[in-house]
């Protein structure tokens, strides 16, 4: 069957976007000449995330782009749907498209591209706010291989009234922030679905953002993963005593978030040992200034201040982000996870501040230091291990855990909001706290102050000089 098939979407989707019920239904199963909204349940390798990537191989026994089978995406800035995706267009995780095709008359079965990585349970979504107070749709999905609850979400957001991370879609509703629902299409019409409802994998869904929205981000994150506190062990860093050796990570640490400086050749070859005593490991990266006691420190020159970092005389901030350095750091993250680690652990990501930038001449700007970093935690993903934080979250909602470094008269120092989000949205938090000589009232007093036993802690003690772990079983 022959169709003028241009006419016919565009006429379609136009229909859609103007009628007040929205979405698409659940399914991996495309049928013939139906519209269905999809989303994309895992991430593709970047060497194939393209619709032709994706789609192609499931298209191919009598699919012709555009002929007989076709993909749209809405497009938020403008309210209104862009003209068709190429082939070459890039998909992503957290979106809806539009989808159809008329060739074959069962059905064509939807599948990930080989080397598709799983989705971090931590994934956020994110939503288009307000604008001059008026509703604004998204054409969000399920970023998920499982189901998706919407009674599990929680709004992340910088509007005041819901900025702790602990707002449902009901109270965020009552906020006049987002509706408390979304819309699915099911080929025919458009389904309501409520926080008793959930989004299967492969799900594109509309969700609206409500008037007091307006000049705030939104994001979407699920809260039912409880993350449990787990032992701590640290073999890459100190500030006062000795750091945990590998000898004591072998006969202690068990079931616990691991950090080793698995750069270097004789330490990575611990983590496969260090992984079969059921822990998490986590490799080191300096990736805000270069070391120049690293192997590749000459690659790194040319992107570094010639000024060293008078706190750590043996670093120099890094001072362009948006060319060479970015390969050469991506080939550290490469080297670790050749080592089998699960975690990298991304330091001095907050360097680059505006004193910072003009104290040292830096040439990157703010929103290109924030890009380099979140570019760098898309690749860690990529490569199928998860990215932690280290003393901020602002502007990293994509990493998948944080930890921050406590001192006895800076406690809290950070941004508390970023804490108890990442808190809310089931994601891993840990404080590395120096120089204590009551380590367990400090860990008290963190788990009073966030009111959440799910605080993971580590602590110098000053009568033992090293590090006291906590949460042994």
């Amino acid at each position: 069957m022959k169709m003028t098939l241009i006419k016919y979407l565009v006429t379609f989707l136009l229909l859609i976007a103007s009628s007040n019920a929205l979405a698409a239904p659940p399914t991996f199963s495309l049928p013939y000449n139906q519209w269905r909204m999809i989303s994309l349940p895992a991430t593709p390798s970047v060497l194939a995330n393209t619709v032709e990537a994706i789609l192609g191989d499931n298209m191919a026994a009598g699919g012709v782009y555009q002929q007989n089978w076709i993909v749209y995406v809405y497009d938020t800035s403008s309210n209104s749907y862009r003209s068709l995706l190429s082939l070459a267009d890039t998909m992503e995780k957290d979106k809806g498209y539009w989808i159809i095709q008329n060739f074959n008359k069962g059905t064509v079965r939807l599948d990930m591209p080989v080397n598709s990585t799983e989705t971090p349970s931590s994934e956020s979504i994110p939503l288009a706010a307000s604008i001059n107070g008026s509703n604004q749709w998204t054409l969000a999905g399920n970023p998920f291989a499982t189901p998706l609850a919407l009674g599990d979400l929680r709004l992340s957001t910088t509007a005041p009234s819901c900025n702790d991370g602990r707002c449902n879609l009901d109270k965020a509703k009552q906020n006049k922030l987002i509706n408390d629902q979304v819309w699915t299409y099911n080929g025919s019409r458009y389904e309501k679905k409520g926080t008793n409802n959930q989004l299967d994998a492969w799900s594109g869904f509309w969700t609206v953002s409500l008037s007091n929205s307006q000049n705030h981000t939104l994001s979407l994150q699920r809260s039912n993963t409880e993350i449990k506190a787990i032992p701590v062990y640290n073999q890459a860093y100190q500030e006062n005593f000795s750091a945990d050796t590998i000898a004591e990570i072998l006969n202690s640490a068990r079931n616990a978030y691991v950090l080793v400086d698995a750069l270097e050749d004789d330490i990575g070859k611990f983590v496969n040992q260090i992984k079969s005593k059921q822990n998490q490991v986590a490799g080191y990266i300096s990736a805000g200034t270069g070391e120049n006691y690293r192997s590749d420190f000459e690659d790194l020159k040319p992107y570094l201040s010639p000024t060293a970092w008078p706190q750590w005389p043996d670093e120099f901030f890094v001072s362009e982000t948006t060319t060479g350095i970015l390969p050469l750091m991506k080939k550290r993250i490469d080297k670790i996870a050749a080592w089998g680690a699960d975690w990298i652990e991304f330091d001095n990501m907050d360097w680059l501040d505006e004193k910072t930038r003009q104290q040292y001449n830096l040439s990157a700007t703010v929103p290109e230091a924030n890009a380099y970093i979140n570019a760098l935690c898309d690749h860690t993903h990529a490569k199928g291990m998860n990215c932690m934080a280290k003393n901020t979250v602002d502007n990293f909602t994509q990493f998948d855990g944080v930890l921050y470094e406590s001192y006895q008269d800076q406690k809290n120092w950070w941004d508390t909001q970023g804490t108890r989000e990442f808190l809310t949205a089931g994601k891993r938090v840990i404080i590395n706290h120096y120089n204590e000589a009551n380590c367990d009232a400090v860990y008290a007093e963190y788990i009073d102050f966030y009111d959440d036993k799910n605080i993971s802690f580590i602590c110098e003690d000053t009568a033992t000089k090293k590090y006291k772990h906590y949460n042994q079983e």
